[in-house]
């Protein structure tokens, strides 16, 4: 199984390479990707960050929706 901070590099590597390839939108939703998994972690110790990660993931979402309904017009 993949650790979380595996998975947070992965995501800022891919927010960076898209970035590069000016996908703004899609590396924007796996910037937040990266920082909502961050928050949760850092939510153990902090439990009043929870409700931030969880905007993070529906930025998220929203983006994925965005850059699907993108690729498919």
């Amino acid at each position: 199984m993949f650790s979380r901070y595996l998975v947070i590099l992965l995501a800022i590597v891919a927010a960076i390479i898209r970035a590069e390839q000016g996908e703004w939108l899609a590396a924007a939703g796996l910037a937040f990707l990266a920082l909502g998994l961050a928050m949760l972690k850092l939510a153990a110790v902090k439990p009043g960050l929870k409700p931030f990660a969880y905007v993070s993931f529906v930025v998220t979402a929203v983006t994925l929706a965005i850059v699907l309904v993108r690729m498919r017009s």
